[in-house]
């Protein structure tokens, strides 16, 4: 399967993101599983793995991770704004 196969399969452009991207494949896989056929959902299995080969990334992994870099605090946001004296 092309690239590009891969995206129409999702319906995606290249200039989404790894979150977006595993959104609209989740809700098409389950689509297919619950109303749909065995060789559609496997047309979009086969595209998820397409462009998962083709990034070199597990999109459920990179989604994670993403999601867990913005729920870490950052520095200097201990409740206080940044550059101010704590002890003012």
């Amino acid at each position: 399967m092309t690239l590009e196969e891969a995206e129409k399969i999702l319906g995606i452009d290249s200039s989404m993101g790894y979150d977006q991207v595993l959104k609209k494949y989740n809700h098409l896989f389950e689509r297919n599983e619950k109303e749909g056929t065995f060789y559609l959902q496997s047309k979009v299995y086969r595209a998820r793995e397409r462009l998962e080969q083709e990034w070199g990334v597990n999109l459920e992994e990179a989604t994670q991770q993403k999601e867990q870099q913005q729920h870490q605090p950052h520095p200097g946001a201990h409740g206080q704004e940044q550059g101010q004296n704590p002890q003012q």
